[in-house]
């Protein structure tokens, strides 16, 4: 009797070009996620760039306070930096409004709230404590913009009108 004795050594066709394509697969995944990797990478370089130019102009508000005034809110400011000519800057202001304190009560609790003079120096104090505050808020947004990569950034931060004088009176 004759033993016959195969001997397999090595890989089948199939084998390898399995292995082959699972390879390529994570291969592919791999190089895909560095690109988006290194692509988010220069993203985050341009944001903080902007951060940091949208950072410089708030501290300049912040530094050299402007007179606040109607005129501000009319029309956005576009300005560009002196030493970053690609880059430019939108000033933006708003005056803070205040709602209407009174129509903030349900009407149950203006009813309740005691007699019609008591009410009235509420509606005079209320009335009062807006235009105060809405005299010495003041809301600045800043945008800066790259005009080659078309990539903006905006910061928001809410000023104080030093020179507004809290009065009360008339009550």
């Amino acid at each position: 009797m004759v033993k016959r004795v195969n001997k397999q050594n090595g890989f089948t066709l199939l084998e390898v070009l399995i292995a082959l394509s699972i390879f390529a697969f994570f291969a592919s995944a791999y190089v895909t996620r560095e690109s988006y990797n290194l692509s988010l990478s220069s993203h985050i370089k341009e944001e903080e760039k902007l951060k940091t130019l949208c950072e410089q102009v708030i501290n300049q508000l912040i530094a050299t306070p402007q007179e606040y005034s109607e005129t501000l809110i009319t029309r956005p400011e576009t300005k560009k930096f002196e030493k970053e000519p690609e880059y430019e800057y939108t000033i933006e202001w708003k005056k803070l409004e205040m709602p209407d304190f009174n129509k903030l009560l349900p009407e149950d609790e203006r009813r309740e709230s005691g007699t019609e003079a008591s009410s009235g120096i509420e509606k005079s104090l209320l009335a009062q404590v807006k235009s105060n505050l809405e005299s010495m808020l003041w809301q600045v947004k800043v945008t800066v913009f790259n005009s080659k990569t078309k990539f903006s950034f905006s910061l928001s931060t809410w000023l104080y009108n030093d020179k507004a004088k809290v009065q009360f009176g008339g009550m």
